[in-house]
C-alpha cells in the first residue's frame, strides 16, 4: 500500500542515495512514468525511490515472507541461504540498491518460490520435487499435498501484480520473452 500502479515518478537517468549516483539503464533516464511504467520498463531509479519509501523494515518484512535469504526446505540436499546484507546493518544505499536487484543474492529455487507465490493468489509454498508416487498400473500410491508456508500478500494484490507482470511482456523489457 506504498504505491499505486497510477503514482507518477520521474526518471532523469540517475537518482543520489547516500552521496552515490545510481544510474537508471536507459542513457538520460525514463522521464516521467506511472509505477506500471517503472515496472514494464525495468526502471532502476522508479524502484529505488519505492524501495527507499517502503524503508528497510518493512522491506525486510517482505523479503523475509518470500522466503528470501532462507532455506526453502525442498527436498534436495546442498540449499543455500542465499546472501542478504543483515538488517541491523543495512543503509538506505543498501535498500536503493536491493530494490533493483544488485546487493542481494538469491537462489534460482528462491526466486521461482517467490514468484510462484504471486502467481498462487500470494501463498508461498514450500517447493516440491515430486507430486506424486505411482505403481505399475499407473495408481498413485502416495500423493503429496501443496504446503502453504504463509500468505504473502493477498489475493487481490497478487492479482495486480500478475497484470502488471503480464504487462512487462506485453509492453515492456519482457517483449523479446
Amino acid at each position: 500500500k506504498v504505491v499505486n500502479l497510477t503514482d507518477r515518478f520521474f526518471d532523469p537517468g540517475s537518482v543520489e542515495v547516500q552521496g552515490r549516483h545510481i544510474r537508471c539503464w536507459k542513457a538520460g533516464g525514463h522521464g516521467s512514468q506511472s509505477f506500471q511504467e517503472v515496472v514494464e520498463n525495468s526502471c532502476n531509479v522508479g524502484f529505488v525511490n519505492v524501495g527507499l519509501k517502503l524503508g528497510s523494515d518493512s522491506f525486510y518484512d517482505y523479503l523475509n515472507a518470500f522466503g528470501l535469504g532462507q532455506l526453502t526446505n525442498i527436498d534436495l540436499a546442498g540449499e543455500a541461504k542465499g546472501i542478504m546484507i543483515d538488517k541491523t546493518k543495512v543503509k538506505p544505499l543498501d535498500i536503493a540498491t536491493m530494490s533493483m536487484g544488485q546487493s542481494i543474492a538469491v537462489t534460482p529455487i528462491q526466486l521461482a518460490t517467490a514468484v510462484a507465490a504471486v502467481a498462487n493468489d500470494g501463498q508461498r509454498l514450500r517447493p516440491q520435487i515430486v507430486r506424486e508416487v505411482r505403481d505399475q498400473k499407473g495408481d498413485v500410491i502416495l500423493g503429496f499435498k501443496p504446503d502453504i508456508v504463509k500468505q504473502v500478500v493477498d489475493p487481490q494484490t497478487a492479482k495486480e501484480v500478475k497484470k502488471v507482470l503480464e504487462s512487462v511482456v506485453e509492453n515492456g523489457t519482457g517483449r523479446s520473452a
